[in-house]
Order: C-alpha cells, then sequence, then structure tokens
C-alpha cells in the first residue's frame, strides 16, 4: 500500500511520465519493484502523461520498465 501511495505521489509530481501503470507494479514482488525504483530514482515514473521530453530521461524509463517487468510476480 505504502509503494502504491509512493508510486503515485511521484506520479503527481512528475511532468515527464510514461509506461508502467501501477497495477503492474503492484503485481510484482515488493522487494523487488522497490529495488527498481531505488535504482532508477530519476526515471522511475508510473502511469502515462507524456513522453519522456530527453534520450538520456526516455532510456532511463525504459531500463526502469524492464526491470519492473523482470520481478517475481506476488
Amino acid at each position: 500500500m505504502k509503494l502504491a501511495a509512493a508510486a503515485l505521489a511521484l506520479l503527481l509530481t512528475s511532468a515527464c511520465a510514461t509506461g508502467v501503470p501501477d497495477l503492474e507494479i503492484a503485481l510484482v514482488e515488493r522487494t523487488c519493484s522497490q529495488w527498481c525504483i531505488d535504482k532508477h530514482p530519476k526515471c522511475a515514473f508510473t502511469g502515462a502523461i507524456v513522453e519522456p521530453k530527453t534520450d538520456e530521461l526516455r532510456a532511463c524509463h525504459k531500463s526502469f520498465i524492464s526491470c519492473v517487468r523482470s520481478c517475481p510476480p506476488r
């Protein structure tokens, strides 16, 4: 629950989000998803607002998505 709240807060404060639905994060093992968020602090956005504005942020976000998708399910 706290992870979902943190992800929602991050979504609401970000202007450059794309991609990983909150539900996808909620379906994977919590320790793994938190590790992904900690590993990608500048680009660990959730939801689907707009495309990241720079190639660097886009690459970072793609890496975050891959990390979350590699986590084992709950």
